[in-house]
């Protein structure tokens, strides 16, 4: 069963990081004698080793991580845009709340709606609709 692309990512992010803690920790050992060489090369050194793990690690914090700082930012977004729809849906919530109120207590204002969206008409009216083209 082969695994999914996130966890060969992290399984190789596990793989190097063993590495360079071996390197970090070499003492006497028959790796040692092998690596030497390596150790005494001008461009390598501990040092080097600790700038290159730390970068591994910034780079699977931002990028690789299920909870980078990119994809933390991304939430943010949605989530500001989920709060402004939020008000939007408030805002239309409370304007029909309102007009529910003013239904329920006001037999002018059931009247004036119903002449204007229904097209009806008290007994002693007349109404003429313009249709305009």
């Amino acid at each position: 069963m082969f695994l999914s692309t996130g966890a060969n990512v992290h399984f190789i992010l596990i793989i190097l990081l063993f590495f360079f803690l071996k390197i970090l920790s070499l003492r006497e050992s028959y790796y040692a004698l092998f690596m030497k060489k390596l150790y005494n090369h001008p461009y390598f050194s501990r040092a080097l080793c600790y700038v290159v793990l730390l970068l591994l690690f910034g780079v699977y914090i931002f990028y690789i991580d299920e909870n980078s700082i990119s994809v933390r930012m991304q939430n943010k977004r949605y989530i500001k845009e989920l709060r402004q729809e939020i008000e939007l849906y408030q805002s239309n919530y409370d304007r029909d709340d309102r007009i529910v109120k003013q239904l329920s207590t006001s037999r002018e204002v059931i009247e004036r709606i119903a002449i204007e969206k229904y097209n009806m008409k008290r007994e002693d009216q007349d109404i003429f609709i313009i249709h305009e083209p």
